[in-house]
């Protein structure tokens, strides 16, 4: 394979183009005179590489030199470029290509730039749709998002989770579903617009995108949590003093919705019902840890 043509498979994964936009590419640059890349001279398959660097795609460079990626949104993009980069579908992890795919996603020139959250969302998202497509798995990318919107927009920003389950409700019940488990790739994608609509009809302001405000969110609800009047009648009840305080760990995630290999569960040394020593635990594949607790599905007993 030339290096021509392998530059123009990186390009191709890169912009994230489908098999028409594809096409479309070679049939322009070409004129129609050849639609496989080994037919084509080298001069046509120059003129394939100039359409793809006029639609923003930028050749690694021999120095190694790119522009640095800063901006509030920054850490978030560069995650994901990075998460894409692991997983094998970005090729180039200079910031010119990240700079260069955010400009295509929001006409914006820059990452440093970027200050909107709507535009952010724009690019945030398209690059999740694009690792999502070309790791071949959209379901599990989808639902995880839609679980990290629900649960965050109820405990951090204090929506009421019941209004994202009627959402959900109501789409299973239009389709005859009965478990979050038979929605689909597609369907997830609709439901989290009708979610992220929500959020930003209730608070009139779009669902945060920035990763530190998204962690230090959920770091000052766990703190927050300790004054509610559930856990201050509970320390009462059970002679516990306020001044011990609460703590917040912060760690990856483990998903156990990746599929029927996958699972999650709860544990104890003791039966919580009645004390006795001995071990108790439900479990639930293809799941998160919140469809065990919230009683969602009927869980399995490790015992």
């Amino acid at each position: 394979m030339s290096a021509a043509i392998k530059m123009i498979h990186v390009a191709k994964r890169e912009l994230g183009m489908d098999d028409d936009d594809y096409r479309a590419v070679l049939d322009r640059a070409t004129r129609g005179a050849a639609t496989s890349l080994r037919a084509m001279t080298d001069g046509q398959l120059q003129l394939v590489i100039g359409e793809m660097k006029k639609l923003g795609f930028v050749p690694s460079s021999p120095t190694g030199t790119s522009r640095k990626v800063k901006g509030p949104f920054a850490p978030k993009l560069l995650a994901l470029w990075l998460s894409g980069w692991n997983l094998g579908i970005v090729h180039s992890r200079e910031d010119q290509a990240l700079i260069h795919f955010v400009e295509r996603q929001t006409g914006i020139a820059h990452v440093q730039w970027l200050r909107d959250p709507r535009d952010a969302a724009k690019a945030i998202d398209g690059l999740k749709l694009w690792i999502a497509r070309e790791a071949g798995d959209r379901r599990f990318a989808y639902d995880s998002y839609r679980r990290f919107i629900q649960m965050y927009s109820d405990v951090v920003l204090g929506l009421d989770h019941h209004e994202f389950e009627e959402i959900l409700e109501e789409y299973k019940e239009r389709n005859e579903l009965t478990l979050d488990t038979q929605i689909d790739a597609d369907a997830w994608l609709g439901i989290i617009e009708k979610f992220k609509a929500l959020v930003e009809e209730e608070l009139e302001k779009p669902f945060p995108q920035d990763p530190q405000e998204q962690l230090w969110g959920a770091i000052g609800a766990v703190f927050s949590s300790w004054m509610v009047p559930r856990a201050v009648t509970y320390r009462r009840l059970h002679d516990l003093p306020s001044s011990w305080g609460t703590a917040v760990n912060v760690q990856a995630m483990v998903f156990g919705n990746m599929g029927e290999s996958s699972a999650t569960g709860v544990a104890f040394t003791r039966d919580p019902s009645t004390g006795e020593k001995a071990y108790y635990g439900e479990w639930l594949v293809n799941a998160q840890g919140e469809d065990v607790v919230a009683g969602i599905r009927t869980p399995q007993y490790l015992t």
